[in-house]
């Protein structure tokens, strides 16, 4: 820990040694005991020892003599007679443990290592053999973190193969619950084994014969002579001393020595107990030979060896430091003491460190005197221990040592980690240690959220804090809070006394804490705190008058130091309010004070135009109000963090606060046409909407302002005022002095001209008061709805902020807030029945068109199910309607049906509720608009919808839980109600009734269901959210920007160059527009003003800021067009010269401005951002372009603005208004895409190569070619499943008289998918034969054997197959003979079946059963992504099986692994002599039966392991044409080398034998021999010796295996869609990922414009910046879906921050071990590891990030105000 002037600037973390323990302890623990029984005191050497500090406040410390308030505590320690391992890197210390050799004491020589030291700095003689070239290139460019994690993980994986240096066996070592370490050695046959297949593997590689001759570098003599500067970097020169050298040549001996003892223990597979101070001494022997190589691959080590004379004694402990009594108190319940567990954890240690000093004395002992009793006088417990063990007296006595030791480690263990703490089974009872209550250790204490560090380090109580329930006041301002005088009695303010504030402050101390205003205390310059004496009392006044004497300012005498005065919470103070959850930035505001005199009042009033940014609301919510104690504190709050410039959200920029209900009534009342008042009103509205003005001056001191007032609009015969003219006297009157009147033109958005003027839609609607014009602060036209005074963007009072700042802004919400108060006194507003009621002839209609809808049902079912309307009946509906509701998974076309009822359904439920509502609201209303005060609040945006008014008034509508209709229960009922499979819309969820004339049950249970499913959805994605937004803002918190316009972390490494690629704050930006555009030109002289965008010329500085910020060349163009169209306006009367020239001008400039819109079409998009900007167009448009580039360098980002918790919080929060699972239809089509917080994660936390939902997007290119081969594409990369190309359901036959069973496939024929697929009926029968079959003859084996029939059906295949091969031979004409020689010819090898294989064929029968086994256990789903269907790869089968598995399984059989092996090496040369001799033969009838024998081999082959070459078969099947003949499976090689047709009877043959040779039990098969096959059978033998016939469901076993068999795909590829709705341009939409099969048709595709969803794959195909591109894309498209804006600038950053090192790395714990910052790693997760991954690197915290300032209370220095200091030049 480094420190200076009290603040603390780095911190570390490193192990006290133990020395250094004994000096900081102030006692040696030796009692297990804490208190005294009879007094109560702590016991001497106890747990609670006095000189560890005090437990009560009557006692003095006695080892400081200080009183319980004032001893800070001391510590003591524990002593152990062995050193025990280091509980928190045992880990470390196992991987460690076996990198070394046991003999030579040198780390192993392993791939990657010497590479790995190499770039981490090593010299070359310390490097474990010569990097080897491949490693060093692969290596190139990793960080020193991840090889130091390579080099542990190589070394800790190394296999047990002799070392190289010294030739000694391996050891294979494991660890028991962390607490000991078991090693035996490598047995012979393994060490032979291993050094066989080690030489074998070192004669492939190139050069390792030079390398192994060669003598290891770390063994060469000038090692350990070696003077060289590197190695004193690491190795302390203490190493070169003889004496030294002789000690641990001596240690060497002696740990051979029990090495040795420990090798003839472990005799006979024996394990034995590496105890840790041999261990120790082993690594204190690897350290003098490997210290270099140690300390670069931990280097904790290398600072370890300053305190250390050998660095690895840290992982090792001797003693234990004991936390003060302080720490842990004991808790006293009714007058008892109870221990805290940290004491009980420490009491265990203790009982059982002394029996281990026991038990280390008593061998001591008998080490000393040989002939001395060993039955001495010990204590019980060591003879209780001792007696465990049988043997004599000294072999009882080291199993005791063991045993104490072991147990000694689990307790040590339970100080950092509970989970080892447990006993090892079976010691509870030997030991008398039982399980207990499991204590909490130090990782228990660290962990979690109620954990000490995130509960009291990161979460710290605060001071001068209020709490309570917040209540609206509408009287208040839109910056004010109301508090009670309740809290601001509490609250207090340190005020110093001054000559200036001198009796004011007097008075407030006389006053004191009861009196309001008054103060609690005072503080003296010496640092006392007196607090004043309440009460009303004479005595108590005259005590605080006494007091109030003293109070004297600063004089020459004094120290320096005032009075400070505590007085008690004031008017104007300001009061910091938040709500959690804190999710943005405007979730905290600075609020000025106002008091609540009421005295029963106890909660905080606010005004609800801020609601919106803490997501609150009056229902009881509570707030948080917090005091700053300081004036710099206080100016901050009023300057920065006041309401007014929280004003818009960081998120997109748009206004967050605004007025809301009856206000906004109001203002459109008042501003409403024929809206007069007299003399009287007028001045009574204007009086109160400039108070906020009037407020503003008189705390500033400067007197009044001068008030504007308007003369009346009509004179004659009354003078009145409009309410328009009130609004123009507040814009007047809130301008700041100096600055022109504003000018606006706002379009209106909320209300409909055709509502006012009565005009039909389309039909121009002149002066209809709907648009909002304001000329020089003169409001002449428009109302002022939401869209100009509520939280909406470009509204009124956003165009306010923008022109003259935050103040003025509340200045207009203050103003049109207490007009409205004012004026809803006399204009009363209130809603009736009357407003939802609908004229007769309406209602009429409205029932009439809801009667209709009974038959919607049946259309909507023939539109989803394809069927015509003489299909429609009743019977048919209901029967596919269950089909439907029951298909399985894998049925993909029923499963559809489902979702295109719902969606068929709901589209013709919407055009039809639609069309009512329509003709119902507004024009079948009982009472029109406006005098319709319901309409009137939704229209312009008081309150509520045009949903809400509907459901009211017509009717609920369609219920949908989830995005779909309401579900089926299992009895195909939405509610009992309803009768089966009923397809009326009522019975979906269709509510026809409306509140207005109340609900039947059903339709209220359906709305209750929504409402259900909306809570349920709010509660489950509350959580979700909530950590995906801790987990961002714990990676972002620390970006900010830096006075150099980059974005850096705490580590100063750069994230962005430039914030956003512009600088340009968020909240500066929405402006930026067409629409802002127009404001700036309206008001060109008010910016310019403001901005001073007409002093570059005479300014260098802002020449050099303009010349930085260039315009960008998309705001050109908005500038030169809002500029050319504006040419045209005429601001006053001139003659018609005049006109006619303007008129002129602005036809130029546009034809100028089109030319340069073309130009720069044509350019490139580097062009655009290199090439010059174009002259202006027009003179207005150069004026704009000057004034975008002056509002550029104003809306730059401020340095130290934390820009990354800004980003982290503009995705977190809106994350929270979507829901939890939402997919969505891609495109056309039903192609599903995770949407919502699902997708979220997926980008943001996850970072997985694997997304749920992938999918492709490529434009096809515009030709006629193209557009022609994209669908031939579509249809070879079309997923077939099997389903689709035969008929179902199976057709099966029974033979009783034979016990047989045939199965008929009927094949479609291919104009049934010949529209989506290629494939032909000849493929489909292969596929039949080569995967279905191979598929069924494992399931029936699997069936078989689950019924116990597989010995009886062994015995009975054998006999059957001799029946069938007999049957077979007669068969054939003349080719029984012919197939008897070709078996004994060379190149051809006997197949058996597979059940053919028993227990007396030895080797073969293992590898044949341990093969079917395999097959069997693999899962037997559809295939996955990745996978393909391959039927010339099927025929084979993979014979490699584990050598270690099956040897067991040999030596079951009495079978000698090694002869077998060297017996199949013998046979497999045989073979390949004898394929090498038969294979120059041309015997056309010899190779046939030799194909059907390999195509045997595929009965243990199934769809789950087959891959599916398309490209090669489709490509056959392109070049056949349909009149060609079929060719073969395989293409023969004959004599003269070309192809010929083989005789197609035998190749049928061959294919029925292949199929019969599955299984035993498939006695017969046959298939249509035409061109275009359509049916097959397989013929099942059911017989069963035992039982007559077995009992299996043939047909529903096949039905499964053939739902979810696919024909033909392509991997990765689900389903292709071909969108055509562009015609200009195509799109070829995929659901999946397979970008090298995209890219092989470059003709087709406009493959530089193609684009997938998974970002992993964008990285490894285009690079890291288009990952980058594709992450900012992907969650701008999640939260569009959603209607949600974030600002790219945010986006962008985090895409930045997550590509930054080369590679895509998401929000997660693993991402986070990089993080410069340790501390704010330990208050992510994981605080122990993170701790441990601090300590083993040896870094340290410059404590420059929030977490890290927060952790060790200090200011946050890298953002915010405290990013830089102030100097004052002072005089001399």
């Amino acid at each position: 820990m480094s420190c200076s002037e009290g603040q603390i600037e780095s911190l570390q973390f490193r192990f006290y040694t133990a020395d250094e323990v004994r000096s900081l302890s102030v006692r040696q623990i030796t009692n297990e005991l804490a208190f005294d029984k009879l007094t109560g005191r702590g016991v001497d050497s106890g747990l609670h020892d006095v000189s560890l500090g005090l437990n009560s406040e009557k006692d003095l410390c006695g080892h400081c003599g200080l009183d319980f308030f004032s001893c800070p505590g001391h510590f003591g320690h524990i002593e152990f007679a062995k050193p025990v391992f280091n509980p928190m890197f045992f880990d470390l210390l196992y991987k460690l443990m076996r990198s070394f050799c046991f003999g030579c004491f040198h780390l192993y020589t392993v791939d990657y290592l010497a590479a790995a030291l190499h770039y981490l700095g090593a010299p070359a003689y310390a490097l474990p053999g010569k990097p080897k070239q491949t490693d060093l290139s692969e290596l190139e460019g990793v960080t020193p973190s991840e090889l130091r994690a390579l080099g542990l993980r190589v070394l800790a994986a190394r296999p047990r193969t002799p070392c190289k240096l010294c030739c000694s066996r391996a050891w294979v070592l494991r660890h028991a619950n962390k607490q000991q370490l078991l090693l035996r050695p490598v047995s012979e046959n393994a060490r032979q084994r291993s050094t066989k297949a080690e030489a074998a593997q070192n004669e492939d590689e190139e050069g390792v014969n030079i390398l192994l001759e060669m003598e290891d570098p770390r063994l060469m003599p000038h090692c350990s002579t070696s003077t060289d500067e590197t190695k004193h970097m690491f190795v302390d020169t203490a190493f070169v001393d003889k004496e030294l050298e002789i000690e641990q040549n001596a240690m060497l001996e002696s740990v051979r020595g029990e090495i040795q003892n420990m090798l003839l223990f472990c005799r006979g597979s024996k394990e034995a107990c590496l105890l840790p101070e041999t261990a120790r001494r082993m690594l204190r022997c690897l350290w003098m030979n490997d210290a270099i190589s140690l300390s670069l691959l931990i280097p904790m080590l290398c600072s370890a060896s300053k305190q250390h004379k050998y660095a690895t004694d840290i992982f090792f402990m001797e003693t234990v430091l004991i936390s003060p009594s302080l720490c842990r108190l004991p808790r006293y319940v009714g007058g008892l003491a109870y221990e805290h567990p940290e004491t009980a954890v420490y009491s265990r240690v203790v009982k059982r460190a002394q029996c281990l000093a026991q038990i280390v004395q008593f061998i001591n002992q008998q080490s000393a005197s040989a002939d001395s009793n060993p039955e001495q006088s010990i204590n019980a417990d060591v003879s209780a221990l001792s007696n465990l063990v049988d043997g004599n007296s000294t072999g009882r006595a080291e199993g005791a040592l063991k045993l104490a030791s072991l147990l000694l480690q689990a307790a040590v263990n339970g100080l950092f980690d509970s989970n080892t703490a447990t006993i090892p089974t079976g010691l509870e009872s030997k030991s008398g240690v039982g399980a207990g209550v499991r204590l909490p250790g130090l990782r228990q204490r660290l962990e979690k959220k109620e954990g000490l560090f995130r509960m009291h380090m990161m979460g710290k109580r605060v001071n001068y804090a209020c709490r309570s329930v917040i209540s609206p006041d509408p009287n208040l301002d839109v910056t004010e809070v109301g508090v009670p005088l309740f809290f601001a009695r509490k609250l207090t303010f340190p005020v110093p006394v001054t000559k200036f504030n001198l009796d004011r402050l007097r008075q407030l101390v006389i006053n004191g804490p009861d009196k309001y205003p008054g103060a609690r205390s005072l503080q003296t310059p010496d640092g006392r705190l007196l607090l004043l004496a309440p009460g009303t009392s004479d005595q108590s006044v005259r005590r605080r008058t006494v007091v109030a004497r003293r109070l004297t300012p600063l004089s020459a005498d004094s120290t320096g130091i005032p009075y400070i005065v505590h007085r008690h919470l004031m008017e104007g103070d300001m009061l910091l309010m938040n709500r959690q959850p804190t999710l943005h930035r405007p979730s905290m505001q600075a609020h000025r004070v106002r008091i609540i005199y009421s005295s029963g009042a106890k909660t905080l009033r606010m005004h609800y135009s801020n609601c919106r940014a803490y997501n609150a609301d009056f229902d009881g919510d509570e707030m948080n109000g917090h005091l700053v104690q300081s004036y710099a504190g206080q100016a901050e709050q009023e300057i920065l963090a006041a309401v007014p410039h929280h004003y818009l959200v960081p998120k997109d920029g748009s206004p967050l606060a605004g007025l809301i209900q009856d206000h906004v009534i109001a203002a459109v009342k008042l501003t409403m046409r024929d809206r007069f008042f007299d003399h009287s009103d007028y001045m009574d509205l204007v009086y109160h909407s400039v108070r906020s003005v009037f407020n503003v001056s008189r705390r500033s001191g400067n007197g009044p302002p001068n008030l504007i007032t308007l003369p009346p609009a009509i004179m004659w015969p009354k003078k009145l005022w409009t309410g328009k003219q009130v609004i123009s006297t507040l814009l007047m009157n809130l301008t700041p002095v100096g600055l022109p009147f504003l000018n606006a033109t706002l379009r209106g958005r909320r209300t409909k001209a055709e509502l006012w003027s009565g005009a039909a839609p389309g039909q121009p609607t002149p002066l209809s008061d709907v648009d909002v014009v304001v000329c020089d602060g003169y409001l002449a036209s428009g109302m002022l709805d939401k869209a100009h005074i509520g939280s909406s963007t470009g509204g009124l009072v956003h165009c306010v902020y923008e022109a003259y700042g935050p103040e003025s802004a509340a200045h207009l919400l203050n103003g049109i807030n207490l007009l409205a108060n004012e004026l809803l006194k006399f204009t009363a507003f209130t809603m009736g029945i009357k407003d939802m009621l609908l004229s007769t002839e309406a209602d009429a209609d409205r029932t009439r068109r809801f009667e209709n809808l009974k038959d919607l049902g049946l259309c909507a079912f023939a539109d989803a199910f394809e069927l015509t309307t003489d299909q429609l009946t009743e019977r048919k509906v209901r029967q596919l309607y269950r089909k439907a509701h029951f298909a399985p998974s894998t049925d993909q076309t029923l499963c559809k049906r489902m979702a295109q009822l719902d969606l068929a359904m709901k589209n013709r439920l919407k055009r039809a509720q639609d069309a009512v509502c329509d003709s119902a609201i507004p024009n079948g209303l009982y009472v029109g608009f406006p005098e319709n005060n319901l309409q009137l609040m939704v229209h312009v945006g008081a309150k509520g919808g045009m949903v809400n008014a509907q459901q009211m008034s017509v009717a609920l509508g369609q219920i949908e839980l989830e995005g779909r209709r309401v579900p089926l229960m299992l009895s195909g009922r939405s509610l009992p109600s309803f009768p089966p499979y009923d397809v009326r819309p009522r019975a979906g969820g269709m509510c026809t009734h409306r509140f207005l004339t109340s609900l039947p049950p059903q339709e209220l249970f359906f709305h209750s269901m929504a409402g259900r499913d909306g809570l349920v959805d709010t509660a489950v994605k509350t959580s979700r959210s909530g950590y995906l937004q801790r987990s961002a803002i714990k990676h972002l918190e620390d970006l900010s920007i830096q006075y150099d316009g980059t974005v850096r972390d705490s580590g100063k490494n750069i994230i962005q160059f430039r914030y956003g690629d512009d600088g340009i704050d968020v909240c500066q930006s929405s402006f930026l527009q067409q629409a802002g555009l127009n404001l700036f030109a309206d008001n060109a002289a008010l910016f310019n003003h403001r901005w001073h965008s007409s002093t570059a010329e005479e300014d260098p500085a802002r020449a050099r800021l303009i010349e930085q910020n260039p315009l960008p060349r998309p705001l050109q163009m908005v500038a030169d067009q809002v500029g050319v169209q504006r040419q045209m306006l005429i601001h006053e009367s001139m003659p018609h010269r005049k006109i006619s020239r303007l008129i002129r001008k602005a036809h130029q400039a546009k034809v100028v401005f089109d030319e340069i819109a073309e130009k720069q079409k044509q350019l490139s998009e580097y062009e655009l951002l290199n090439d010059t900007l174009p002259p202006p167009p027009c003179s207005a448009a150069a004026e704009l372009r000057q004034l975008c580039v002056a509002k550029l360098i104003s809306a730059q980002a401020p340095p130290g603005d934390p820009v990354g918790l800004l980003a982290a919080q503009s995705v977190g929060e809106p994350s929270t208004q979507m829901t939890l699972n939402t997919f969505h239809f891609a495109g056309r089509g039903e192609m599903n895409v995770t949407l919502g917080i699902p997708r979220l994660r997926e980008i943001l936390m996850s970072g997985s190569s694997q997304t749920s939902t992938p999918c492709m997007e490529v434009p096809v290119r515009p030709s006629a070619a193209a557009h022609r081969s994209c669908m031939q594409i579509a249809k070879r990369m079309y997923k077939l499943k099997l389903v689709e190309a035969i008929q179902l359901p199976i057709s099966e036959r029974v033979d009783y008289a034979s016990d047989s069973c045939t199965l008929h496939f009927q094949l479609l024929p291919r104009s049934a998918y010949a529209e989506r697929s290629l494939i032909k009926p000849a493929r489909v029968l292969r596929f039949l034969e080569r995967v279905l079959f191979s598929d069924l003859a494992r399931r029936l084996d699997r069936e078989l054997r689950d019924q116990g029939k597989t010995t009886l059906i062994r015995s009975f295949a054998l006999a059957a197959l001799a029946r069938q091969q007999r049957i077979g031979s007669s068969a054939l004409d003349g080719a029984g003979a012919d197939g008897d020689a070709n078996e004994m010819e060379p190149g051809t090898t006997k197949t058996r079946a597979r059940d053919e294989w028993n227990e007396d064929d030895g080797h073969e029968a293992v590898r044949r059963r341990r093969m079917e086994a395999e097959a069997e256990d693999e899962p037997g789903g559809h295939l996955s992504r990745g996978q393909i269907i391959d039927l010339d790869e099927a025929i084979g089968i993979n014979d490699e099986v584990e050598d270690d598995a099956e040897a067991a399984e040999l030596r079951e059989l009495g079978v000698d692994p090694e002869c077998v092996r060297d017996e199949d090496d013998e046979i497999s040369e045989n073979e390949t002599n004898d394929r090498a001799v038969g294979g120059s033969k041309s015997n056309k009838r010899r190779l046939v039966p030799h194909k059907s024998q390999t195509l045997g081999k595929a009965a243990v082959v199934g769809p789950s392991n087959m891959k599916d070459d398309t490209g090669l078969l489709d490509d056959v099947e392109e070049h056949v044409d349909e009149d060609d003949v079929e060719l073969p499976l395989e293409d023969v090689d004959i004599e003269n080398g070309n192809k010929a047709a083989v005789d197609l009877e035998l190749e049928a043959e061959s294919r029925c034998t292949f199929v019969t040779r599955l299984h035993a039990r498939f006695s017969r098969y046959d298939f249509d021999r035409s061109k275009t096959p359509t049916w097959a059978r397989l013929t099942i033998c059911m017989f069963d010796p035992k039982e007559g016939r077995i009992s299996i469901d043939l047909k529903t076993l096949v039905t499964r295996i053939v739902n979810r068999s696919v024909v033909s795909s392509v991997p990765g590829i689900e389903k292709v869609i071909v969108d055509k709705s562009n015609q200009s341009e195509w799109m070829y939409r995929v659901e999946g990922v397979n970008l090298i099969e995209m890219m092989r048709y470059p003709d087709v595709f406009d493959l530089s414009r193609l684009y997938t969803n998974n970002i992993c794959v964008m990285n490894q195909t285009y690079g890291i910046e288009a990952a980058r591109a594709a992450i900012q894309k992907e969650v701008s498209s999640v939260f569009g879906h959603y209607g949600i804006y974030v600002n790219p600038r945010h986006l962008s950053l985090i895409a930045d921050y997550m590509t930054k090192s080369g590679c895509y790395r998401a929000f997660n714990r693993m991402s986070f071990r990089a993080h410069p910052s340790p501390l704010q790693q330990m208050s992510f997760e994981t605080v122990t590891s993170a701790l441990k991954a601090t300590i083993q690197d040896d870094r340290t915290d410059p404590l420059v990030s929030p977490s890290a300032s927060l952790v060790v209370g200090r200011l946050v220095q890298n953002c915010g105000t405290n990013c830089f200091d102030l100097f004052q030049k002072l005089q001399c």
